[in-house]
Protein backbone atom coordinates (compact mmCIF):
# COMPACT_ATOMS: atom_id res chain seq x y z
CA UNK A 1 0.00 0.00 0.00
CA UNK A 2 2.72 2.22 0.80
CA UNK A 3 4.07 1.50 -2.31
CA UNK A 4 1.01 2.77 -4.37
CA UNK A 5 0.32 5.50 -2.16
CA UNK A 6 4.01 6.82 -2.82
CA UNK A 7 3.20 6.68 -6.86
CA UNK A 8 0.41 7.90 -6.44
CA UNK A 9 2.10 11.28 -4.73
CA UNK A 10 5.10 11.26 -7.63
CA UNK A 11 2.42 10.92 -10.50
CA UNK A 12 0.15 14.01 -8.91
CA UNK A 13 3.10 15.90 -8.77
CA UNK A 14 4.36 15.25 -12.34
CA UNK A 15 0.84 15.66 -13.75
CA UNK A 16 0.56 19.43 -12.27
CA UNK A 17 4.21 20.18 -13.06
CA UNK A 18 4.05 18.54 -16.79
CA UNK A 19 0.49 20.91 -17.21
CA UNK A 20 2.50 24.08 -16.02
CA UNK A 21 5.39 23.73 -18.26
CA UNK A 22 2.91 22.48 -21.10
CA UNK A 23 1.77 26.15 -20.49
CA UNK A 24 4.78 28.06 -19.63
CA UNK A 25 6.61 27.10 -22.77
CA UNK A 26 3.65 28.49 -24.32
CA UNK A 27 3.15 31.49 -22.56
CA UNK A 28 6.94 32.54 -21.03
CA UNK A 29 10.18 33.20 -21.68
CA UNK A 30 13.00 30.68 -22.69
CA UNK A 31 14.69 30.60 -19.59
CA UNK A 32 11.48 30.21 -17.51
CA UNK A 33 10.38 27.44 -19.75
CA UNK A 34 13.37 25.50 -19.49
CA UNK A 35 13.54 25.34 -15.69
CA UNK A 36 9.90 24.34 -15.11
CA UNK A 37 10.73 21.46 -18.30
CA UNK A 38 14.00 20.63 -16.09
CA UNK A 39 11.77 20.42 -12.69
CA UNK A 40 8.79 18.44 -14.71
CA UNK A 41 11.49 15.60 -15.91
CA UNK A 42 13.32 15.59 -12.75
CA UNK A 43 9.85 14.23 -11.47
CA UNK A 44 9.61 11.99 -13.85
CA UNK A 45 12.56 10.19 -12.97
CA UNK A 46 10.62 8.66 -9.39
CA UNK A 47 7.81 8.35 -11.48
CA UNK A 48 9.02 5.88 -14.06
CA UNK A 49 11.05 4.02 -11.22
CA UNK A 50 7.80 3.80 -9.69
CA UNK A 51 5.55 2.67 -12.70
CA UNK A 52 8.04 -0.43 -13.24
CA UNK A 53 7.08 -1.63 -9.06
CA UNK A 54 5.54 -4.54 -8.73
CA UNK A 55 2.25 -3.82 -8.35
CA UNK A 56 -1.00 -4.52 -10.83
CA UNK A 57 -1.34 -2.76 -14.20
CA UNK A 58 -4.57 -2.17 -13.46
CA UNK A 59 -3.90 0.13 -10.66
CA UNK A 60 -0.99 1.96 -12.11
CA UNK A 61 -3.32 2.86 -15.05
CA UNK A 62 -6.64 3.85 -13.17
CA UNK A 63 -4.08 5.98 -10.51
CA UNK A 64 -2.54 7.55 -13.76
CA UNK A 65 -6.31 8.48 -15.61
CA UNK A 66 -7.35 9.33 -12.05
CA UNK A 67 -3.97 11.51 -11.29
CA UNK A 68 -3.92 13.24 -15.15
CA UNK A 69 -7.68 14.26 -14.85
CA UNK A 70 -7.63 15.89 -11.15
CA UNK A 71 -3.83 17.11 -11.49
CA UNK A 72 -4.89 18.95 -15.35
CA UNK A 73 -8.03 20.07 -13.20
CA UNK A 74 -5.59 21.38 -10.35
CA UNK A 75 -2.90 22.80 -12.75
CA UNK A 76 -5.26 24.98 -14.78
CA UNK A 77 -6.88 26.17 -11.54
CA UNK A 78 -3.73 27.57 -9.89
CA UNK A 79 -3.06 29.36 -13.15
CA UNK A 80 -6.38 30.81 -14.01
CA UNK A 81 -5.84 31.96 -10.13
CA UNK A 82 -2.73 33.54 -10.31
CA UNK A 83 -2.94 34.67 -13.57
CA UNK A 84 -2.59 38.76 -13.85
CA UNK A 85 -5.42 41.38 -15.22
CA UNK A 86 -4.72 41.61 -19.29
CA UNK A 87 -6.38 44.25 -21.00
CA UNK A 88 -8.52 42.27 -23.34
CA UNK A 89 -10.11 44.79 -26.40
CA UNK A 90 -13.91 42.94 -27.29
CA UNK A 91 -15.24 43.68 -30.48
CA UNK A 92 -18.94 43.33 -30.76
CA UNK A 93 -21.92 43.83 -33.13
CA UNK A 94 -24.99 45.66 -31.33
CA UNK A 95 -28.34 45.89 -33.35
CA UNK A 96 -29.25 49.57 -33.67
CA UNK A 97 -32.42 49.15 -31.51
CA UNK A 98 -30.76 48.35 -29.02
CA UNK A 99 -27.88 51.10 -28.87
CA UNK A 100 -28.96 53.11 -26.25
CA UNK A 101 -29.70 50.22 -23.49
CA UNK A 102 -26.53 48.71 -24.40
CA UNK A 103 -24.83 52.24 -24.37
CA UNK A 104 -26.39 52.65 -20.99
CA UNK A 105 -25.29 49.34 -19.04
CA UNK A 106 -21.76 49.68 -20.52
CA UNK A 107 -21.83 53.42 -18.58
CA UNK A 108 -23.36 51.81 -15.24
CA UNK A 109 -20.91 49.28 -15.38
CA UNK A 110 -17.33 51.75 -16.25
CA UNK A 111 -16.86 49.90 -19.46
CA UNK A 112 -14.41 51.84 -21.53
CA UNK A 113 -15.95 51.65 -25.34
CA UNK A 114 -16.02 53.01 -28.40
CA UNK A 115 -19.18 52.76 -31.34
CA UNK A 116 -19.42 53.48 -34.77
CA UNK A 117 -22.29 52.54 -37.08
CA UNK A 118 -21.40 49.55 -39.81
CA UNK A 119 -21.74 49.30 -43.81
CA UNK A 120 -25.11 47.56 -42.07
CA UNK A 121 -27.69 49.82 -41.58
CA UNK A 122 -29.38 47.40 -38.64
CA UNK A 123 -26.00 47.35 -36.69
CA UNK A 124 -23.56 49.10 -34.49
CA UNK A 125 -19.48 47.38 -34.19
CA UNK A 126 -18.78 48.54 -29.97
CA UNK A 127 -14.78 48.01 -28.91
CA UNK A 128 -15.06 47.27 -25.45
CA UNK A 129 -11.84 47.70 -23.36
CA UNK A 130 -11.79 45.23 -19.95
CA UNK A 131 -9.14 45.70 -17.64
CA UNK A 132 -10.16 43.38 -15.18
CA UNK A 133 -11.64 39.98 -14.96
CA UNK A 134 -15.00 41.20 -13.47
CA UNK A 135 -15.49 44.16 -16.19
CA UNK A 136 -14.89 41.00 -18.27
CA UNK A 137 -17.64 39.31 -16.55
CA UNK A 138 -19.84 42.02 -16.53
CA UNK A 139 -19.44 42.61 -20.14
CA UNK A 140 -20.11 38.94 -21.40
CA UNK A 141 -23.35 39.12 -19.45
CA UNK A 142 -24.27 41.99 -21.01
CA UNK A 143 -23.58 41.08 -24.67
CA UNK A 144 -25.19 37.84 -24.05
CA UNK A 145 -28.47 39.30 -23.01
CA UNK A 146 -28.96 41.44 -26.07
CA UNK A 147 -27.56 38.33 -28.44
CA UNK A 148 -24.25 40.41 -29.18
CA UNK A 149 -22.18 38.68 -32.02
CA UNK A 150 -18.42 39.06 -30.07
CA UNK A 151 -14.92 38.84 -30.50
CA UNK A 152 -12.24 39.08 -27.79
CA UNK A 153 -8.81 40.31 -28.23
CA UNK A 154 -6.33 39.37 -25.56
CA UNK A 155 -3.34 41.96 -24.97
CA UNK A 156 0.18 40.22 -25.24
CA UNK A 157 2.61 42.80 -26.72
CA UNK A 158 4.01 45.22 -25.09
CA UNK A 159 5.52 48.36 -26.83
Amino acid sequence: MKLILTYLIFQGIYVILNTIKSILTIKSTKWVAATASAITYAVYTFVLIYTVADFSIYVKAGLTAATNFIGTVISMWILEKIRKDKLWQITATIRTDKLNEVRQKLNKAEISYNCANTNTPAEYVFNCFCKTKNESKLLKDILTAYNAKYIVHEETVKL
